[in-house]
């Protein structure tokens, strides 16, 4: 599952590069790069990054702990705090196993497709950033009465105002 473009590479061609490789395909020569690993490793991608925090903002609101969400992936809840942080890549069978989970499509998990989603723009995961607000998104996702989360939306929104 690790992330396998996180360092940069430099590409070699030449003779000593199209001897490793094969001569023709098909009726065409070929001479593909070689890959190899050059300096420090960069940062996670931001797409890996934003689907670590979807998956941890799911998550939490299923009530679930890394280690709970990492017995149902049959992997260590290090592996999950990978995934979470954007470190390592989540494949997509994992993805589907963790959004059953957590019960919401594989979708939620995709910026790609907020666009797709009834017509609205992006999810609101930046404002989850600010101080307190995973918090109250747990809290909220813990109270049963829909009329007690229905009443505390709209004292969110005339606070707001």
């Amino acid at each position: 599952m690790a992330s396998g473009g996180g360092a940069a590479h430099r590409l070699h061609t030449g003779p000593a590069a199209a001897q490793r490789l094969p001569k023709r395909l098909g009726s065409k020569e070929v001479s593909m790069p070689r890959i190899e690993k050059v300096g420090g490793r960069k940062g996670p991608n931001p797409i890996d990054v934003e689907v670590g925090k979807r998956i941890r903002v799911y998550r939490k609101r299923a009530g679930l702990s890394q280690t709970h969400l990492g017995d149902a992936l049959n992997l260590t809840f290090q592996q999950v705090q990978k995934y979470e942080n954007g470190i390592n890549r989540v494949a997509p069978s994992r993805l589907e196993v963790i959004a059953r989970v957590c019960n919401v499509p594989v979708s939620a998990f995709l910026p790609s497709l907020d666009k797709q989603r009834n017509g609205a723009g992006q999810l609101p995961f930046n404002e989850l950033k600010l101080l307190g607000a995973r918090d109250l998104l747990v809290a909220y996702g813990m109270i049963k009465s829909k009329n007690v989360r229905s009443a505390l939306v709209a004292i969110a929104k005339d606070l707001a105002d």
